[in-house]
């Protein structure tokens, strides 16, 4: 899933009662999440996606991908290269980086995130350009 994608996704949660705490905390993914950004990724590295699989790891969301490349190895001493493609596999854990508190009854979203920053979102102002991204919310690194 983009950052755009992404966090479209966490500013619609805000004005939905709760979700946005199951959105920011992984309990809740939303149908077809990563497809089209693992389908890029792979599209920028010359590569086709063949599969991406939810999974989870350590109970974390995390996504199995399997990929080709467009292009050949090419000519070298091994004759079968030049007509040969690499293929790659790798898991992608994906952690929520924030917490929340539960607190009385308040006009703002609030929760803290890694690194000891605070957030106060106003759900009446989602237009806020200090709203956080998605590499504020969540790590992704590799598993496998």
């Amino acid at each position: 899933m983009r950052n755009g994608e992404l966090m479209t996704d966490f500013v619609g949660s805000l004005d939905n009662g709760d979700e946005w705490v199951q959105w920011l905390l992984l309990e809740k993914l939303p149908q077809g999440m990563g497809e089209g950004a693992a389908a890029q990724l792979a599209s920028d590295n010359k590569s086709t996606l063949n599969v991406l699989a939810p999974t989870t790891v350590k109970n974390y969301p995390a996504f199995e991908a399997s990929i080709t490349t467009n292009y050949t190895a090419g000519k070298s001493v091994l004759p079968v290269t030049s007509t040969s493609h690499a293929k790659a596999h790798a898991v992608a854990v994906i952690e929520p980086r924030c917490s929340v508190t539960p607190g009385g009854a308040t006009d703002f979203i609030e929760f803290d995130c890694d690194g000891g920053r605070h957030w106060k979102i106003d759900p009446k102002h989602l237009d806020d350009p200090a709203l956080p991204e998605a590499k504020d919310l969540f790590s992704v690194h590799l598993a496998e």
